[in-house]
C-alpha cells in the first residue's frame, strides 16, 4: 500500500497536465518547487508529531520518511536538493503551454529503474537526446526523461533535448519566498502581452456587468459601490500591467515551531504600482503597542484612503446627515449642523489608522476588557471633542464626565457612564456595567471598556506615548490562545486545562495565530502563521466538542 501510494505521488509530480503540453525554451512563468524532499519530509513529520504525537498514523508516516531518506523507497533519489515543476505560457493565446519536472538524483539509472516498482513502465526512449520513456500505470500518459546536471528532467514531448540539458532547476526557486519548504511563483512580467490583454478584456467585461444600479440601492450606496469596484478593478489591472511576480510560500520552521503561509506581490521597478507599494511599506500603525502583554486578540491597520473612496464615503455620510436635518427645526437643527461640521474636522478621512485589543481577565471571576485606538485629525483633539459634544450631548440616561483623572503625562481622561438600556444582557454578562473611559493624547483617541477602566486607559496612554517611531507593520491581527481560553463558557474548565497543559515548558508563549501585512521598497507581503502547539491545542478542542 505504501509503495502504491508513493507511486501515485511520483506519477503526478513528474508531470501533471494534458498531452498537448510541449517543452520549449521559453522563460518559466509558473514554478512550483520544494527546497528538498528530505527537508520537506522532516518538517511535515515534526509538525505531525507536534499536533498528534499519540496518533499511530504519525508513526507510520515517520517510518515511510525514514525509508525514503535511506533510499529504500526510491533508489537514486537525491533528497537533499531542490525539486520542482515549471510551466511556460505561449506567446500566442491559442498555442499550448509547456511543462517540465526536475527531480534531483544521485544515480539517474537507478532512479529510473526504481520507478518500475510503482507500476510505471520504463523503457529506452528511442528518441535522440532522451534516455527513457515512462508510461503511466494505466497506459494513458507517456513521459520522456533525460539527465542534466544531476537532475532527471521529464517532459511530455521528446523535443528540444539540448535546450533541456542546459536548464538549471536550482534557479527556479523564487527569491521572494526562498526560505519556504514549498514555493509557488507566477512570474507576471514574463506572461506574454497577448495573454495579458485577453485576460484583462474578459475581466473588464465581467466587472462591467455589475455596473447597473441594483433595485432598492440608494444613489449614495450605488456611488459608494461603484467607487469600491473601480478601485478593485484598477488594482487588478495594475497588478497585471505593472506586477513583476506573485509568490506563495509554505514554511514549516522546526526551530521556531511555527507553520507559515506567505503571499508576496512584487512590482516592476519604476512603475506606479512600485511607487504605491513603497508608500504603503513605509507606514506604521500608531496602535501596534496594543500587542504588548499578549492580549486574547489584537489587531491594527494603517492605510491611506484613496481619493475616490474618500469622496464616496464623505457623500454617503453627508447624505445621512442631510436626511436627519430635514427632521429637525430651529435651534436643534442649528446645533446639529454645527456638530456635524465639527465631526468632519475631527475625523481623518485622508488615512485610516486604528487598533483594538481584547484582553482576557487574569482569573475566571474577572471580566474581559477592550482597548480601542483611532487616529483623529486635529492636534488638539480633546478640545475638538468637547466642542463637538457641546452641540451633540449624549442621549438621555448616558452621562459624560470630563476630567475625571489625568494620565501620567497630563492627558485629560473622561468617563462615559452608559444608560442601562444601552447595554444588552449578553454585554452586561460578559463585561459587566463598566463605564467607558476615553482620552486624546495628541491627534489620537484611546477608549477603554473595562472593570478597571481608569487604570487601563492610563496604561494605554502611557504605552501610546512610549511607542517607538520608525519601520513597523501597517496591519496585523493576532490571537493568543492561552488568554483566550479564559473566555470560554462551554466546557470552560476543560478548555482552560487543555490550554495550560499545552502551552507550558518549552511551548510557553507559543500560543499564537497571526496574520500580518508588511511592505518594503516595491513588495507587499501577507503572512499567516500558526505556532505548532496552537495546532495541538485546537486538536484537543476538537476532541472536546466531539464528546
Amino acid at each position: 500500500m505504501r509503495r502504491e501510494w508513493l507511486g501515485a505521488v511520483i506519477a503526478v509530480f513528474l508531470v501533471s497536465g494534458e498531452s498537448a503540453w510541449v517543452p520549449t525554451a521559453r522563460a518559466q512563468t509558473v514554478v512550483l518547487t520544494a527546497r528538498s524532499v528530505g527537508e520537506l519530509a522532516d518538517d511535515l513529520n515534526e509538525l505531525a508529531r507536534a499536533v498528534a504525537p499519540a496518533d499511530e498514523r504519525v508513526g507510520m508516516v515517520s517510518g515511510m520518511i525514514d525509508q525514503l531518506k535511506k533510499g529504500e523507497l526510491v533508489k537514486g533519489l537525491d533528497t537533499g536538493r531542490l525539486v520542482g515543476v515549471a510551466g511556460s505560457l505561449p506567446e500566442n493565446p491559442g498555442d499550448p503551454p509547456s511543462l517540465l519536472a526536475a527531480v534531483p538524483v544521485t544515480d539517474f539509472a537507478q532512479f529510473m529503474d526504481s520507478l518500475k516498482g510503482f507500476g510505471l513502465t520504463v523503457d529506452d526512449a528511442g528518441v535522440p537526446g532522451f534516455a527513457h520513456k515512462i508510461v503511466s500505470p494505466d497506459g494513458t500518459q507517456t513521459f520522456y526523461a533525460l539527465e542534466a546536471n544531476k537532475y532527471a528532467i521529464v517532459s511530455m514531448v521528446p523535443t528540444g533535448a539540448e535546450k533541456l540539458k542546459a536548464l538549471d532547476p536550482a534557479s527556479w526557486r523564487p527569491t521572494t519566498v526562498a526560505d519556504s519548504d514549498l514555493a509557488l511563483a507566477v512570474q507576471i512580467a514574463k506572461i506574454p502581452a497577448g495573454i495579458k490583454d485577453q485576460f484583462l478584456t474578459a475581466f473588464e467585461a465581467q466587472v462591467a456587468q455589475q455596473d447597473p444600479q441594483k433595485p432598492g440601492e440608494s444613489d449614495a450606496e450605488y456611488r459608494g459601490r461603484m467607487a469600491s469596484t473601480r478601485l478593485a478593478k484598477e488594482a487588478v489591472i495594475s497588478l497585471i500591467r505593472d506586477g513583476d511576480s506573485v509568490s506563495l510560500g509554505l514554511n514549516l520552521d522546526r526551530q521556531k515551531r511555527e507553520a507559515s503561509l506567505e503571499l508576496t506581490s512584487a512590482a516592476k521597478a519604476g512603475t506606479s504600482m512600485a511607487t504605491a507599494l513603497r508608500g504603503f511599506g513605509a507606514r506604521r500603525s500608531r496602535f501596534d503597542f496594543l500587542a504588548a502583554g499578549a492580549p486574547a486578540g489584537v489587531g491594527w491597520l494603517s492605510i491611506p484612503i484613496p481619493a475616490e473612496l474618500k469622496a464616496a464615503l464623505t457623500e454617503s455620510i453627508r447624505s445621512e446627515h442631510n436626511k436627519r436635518q430635514e427632521t429637525l427645526k430651529g435651534e436643534e437643527k442649528t446645533k446639529d449642523a454645527r456638530a456635524f461640521e465639527r465631526f468632519e474636522k475631527l475625523v481623518d478621512m485622508d488615512a485610516a489608522d486604528l487598533g483594538v485589543a481584547f484582553r482576557a481577565p487574569g482569573d475566571p471571576s474577572g471580566k474581559p476588557s477592550i482597548v480601542l485606538g483611532l487616529k483623529v485629525k486635529p492636534a488638539d483633539a480633546d478640545k475638538a471633542f468637547r466642542e463637538l459634544m457641546a452641540d451633540a450631548p449624549p442621549e438621555k440616561g448616558t452621562k459624560l464626565d470630563y476630567d475625571v483623572a489625568k494620565a501620567d503625562d497630563g492627558t485629560a481622561i473622561h468617563r462615559i457612564t452608559l444608560a442601562d438600556e444601552a447595554l444588552d444582557k449578553d454585554t452586561i454578562r460578559m463585561f459587566g456595567k463598566a463605564p467607558v473611559h476615553l482620552a486624546f493624547p495628541g491627534n489620537a483617541m484611546i477608549v477603554t471598556f473595562a472593570e478597571n477602566g481608569l487604570d487601563a486607559i492610563k496604561e494605554a496612554v502611557a504605552a501610546f506615548k512610549r511607542a517607538p517611531a520608525g519601520p513597523g507593520s501597517p496591519g496585523s491581527v493576532e490571537l493568543h490562545l492561552l488568554p483566550a481560553s479564559r473566555l470560554a463558557e462551554e466546557n470552560a474548565g476543560q478548555v482552560r486545562e487543555a490550554a495550560t497543559e499545552t502551552f507550558k515548558g518549552e511551548d510557553a508563549g507559543r500560543d499564537s495565530i497571526r496574520f500580518s501585512l508588511k511592505g518594503d521598497d516595491q513588495t507587499i507581503r501577507l503572512r499567516f502563521a500558526v505556532d505548532y502547539p496552537a495546532f495541538a491545542y485546537l486538536a484537543k478542542l476538537g476532541s472536546l466538542q466531539a464528546k
